[in-house]
């Protein structure tokens, strides 16, 4: 019978040893295994031998010098993401913490302030979850897919390519960027930022991240003064009536939960379909669409190693383990993805027929706390994933598999690069200019026509007396022409406009380039 969370005394157990033949695992000074350091893209085993040795619940490092726990179990795993009366999310109840929320990845977010729980997070994701859903779908898949022509124009005519730092990588932050409005430098600006803060290099991503949170501040206040279409101008329309701190809050959110997880996506499906050769097989043959390849790339290669921390309200039991209130426990993703009752392997090998639609994976989370954007990541790499694959011809991996360096990073599952080769298109040229004027002149419009047949006086030739000059038309009294944004005229007032807050931020931190 599986054992399930259940109260029990104060008395904790103490961190068992780590393995040292677990070749994900950098076991510290304290013994136990750690979650900081990356480890091989193939980590089956691995988790099959922490299962054996330790149950459902493995003791971990989550950061240097701090002990918490990971799950391997699915079905515990399930419990935690669902349970929140049982499990919080907030990092102030944390014991290895400062009581402020400050905590490391992959025990807390890295941009936003952790959501929590009860009404304040009720509160943040119903306006994100109803902004996202009105803004996914087709005209997602639209701004997609031309981001994602844009970057293959890149590389295309040169027949080689990184499918993570080339592609993955950008597509994301210019899809959320598009999402958000922003073109141009200050769109970019976001990209940089993105990739810096979840690339792997701690100290710039901190920077990064800091950054980010004074750009979305930004981002809401330009919204507020200018509103439109996008999702920030609807956030703060939404009947929930957030104020600006709130819709940043909501904004993080979004990037926290959703970034990093989707570039991994993208990453991890293209590097199964380049190195599985019966997936590619069925996904060639439209046996597999690309939605049901998804659901089995999160089963196999899931794009999140683990989840950001759950911490107990009270003392647990989960197998054999004591876990104390307060501690950080860690939900591996990848690990419950093997679990043997749930049709999981040593070796990771599951049927491509087996998990064709099967969306009972627990990367978009469950319960409360469940992701609000999966549509949205859905439609964003199977976007990126078909747009890809329709242009780029017999794209084949330019290193062994087993050569591919994992992304350093905590929390990912998913390539630092992953290097293609493929035959190159040839380089687009462009029409000669004569070409474009021909063309042009088709839509001149024609000179107006003159004479008594059009009720317009004949053209005038040379000095010919017989035309007298015109008279000078009097300016017309009476009220002076109205103003105003009812009548589409600015008032004169003098003064220059203000300064849009998000243009000032960006062009503050980039001087040299010039922002829309």
């Amino acid at each position: 019978m599986r054992h399930r969370a259940s109260p029990v005394g104060p008395t904790p157990a103490g961190p068992a040893p780590a393995d040292p033949s677990l070749p994900h695992a950098t076991p510290p000074s304290s013994g136990v295994a750690s979650t900081d350091a990356p480890g091989p893209l193939d980590t089956h085993r691995s988790w099959a031998r922490l299962r054996a040795r330790f149950g459902a619940v493995a003791p971990v490092e989550v950061a240097p010098g701090l002990d918490g726990w990971l799950l391997l179990d699915y079905h515990e795993s399930l419990t935690a993401l669902r349970d929140s009366a049982l499990f919080s999310t907030d990092p102030r109840h944390w014991k290895g913490g400062d009581g402020q929320g400050q905590a490391p990845p992959p025990v807390a977010p890295r941009i936003g302030a952790p959501p929590g729980d009860g009404p304040r997070h009720r509160r943040l994701r119903a306006p994100l979850g109803d902004t996202v859903a009105a803004l996914s779908g087709q005209r997602a898949a639209r701004g997609v897919r031309e981001i994602a022509h844009g970057l293959i124009d890149g590389f295309a005519s040169t027949g080689r390519a990184d499918l993570v730092g080339d592609y993955a990588v950008p597509l994301t932050g210019r899809a959320l960027g598009g999402l958000f409005g922003l073109s141009g430098v200050t769109g970019e600006t976001l990209v940089d930022l993105l990739a810096q803060t979840y690339g792997g290099d701690g100290r710039a991503g901190r920077v990064a991240a800091e950054r980010i949170r004074a750009y979305l501040s930004a981002l809401v206040a330009s919204r507020r003064a200018g509103p439109g279409g996008d999702l920030v101008s609807r956030l703060l329309s939404h009947p929930a009536g957030l104020d600006g701190a709130e819709t940043a809050d909501a904004l993080a959110l979004l990037l926290d939960t959703g970034y990093e997880s989707t570039v991994h996506l993208i990453g991890n499906v293209l590097r199964v379909l380049l190195s599985d050769a019966e997936v590619a097989s069925a996904y060639r043959g439209a046996t597999l669409p690309a939605g049901d390849l998804i659901d089995h790339v999160m089963w196999v290669a899931p794009p999140l190693r683990v989840s950001t921390g759950r911490f107990p309200r009270r003392d647990l039991r989960i197998g054999d383990a004591r876990i104390r209130e307060g501690e950080a426990v860690l939900i591996g993703f990848a690990a419950a993805h093997t679990d043997p009752a749930v049709g999981g392997r040593a070796d990771g090998r599951r049927c491509v027929s087996d998990l064709a639609g099967n969306r009972a994976h627990l990367m978009w989370g469950a319960g409360p706390h469940g992701c609000p954007a999966r549509g949205l990541a859905r439609d964003i790499a199977v976007t990126a994933v078909d747009t890809l694959l329709d242009r780029l011809a017999l794209p084949r991996l330019a290193i062994d598999p087993q050569r591919l360096r994992p992304h350093p990073s905590p929390s990912a599952h998913g390539c630092a690069e992953l290097p293609v080769l493929f035959r190159p298109e040839a380089p687009k040229v462009a029409p000669p200019p004569s070409a474009g004027r021909r063309r042009a002149l088709r839509f001149l419009r024609p000179p107006r026509s003159t004479g008594a047949r059009y009720q317009a006086p004949g053209a005038r030739t040379g000095d010919d007396p017989a035309q007298p000059e015109p008279a000078s038309t009097p300016p017309r009294a009476g009220r002076p022409r109205p103003t105003g944004a009812r009548y589409h005229v600015p008032a004169p007032t003098g003064e220059h406009p203000p300064q849009d807050p998000l243009e000032a931020l960006v062009r503050c931190w980039r001087p040299e380039e010039d922002s829309p």
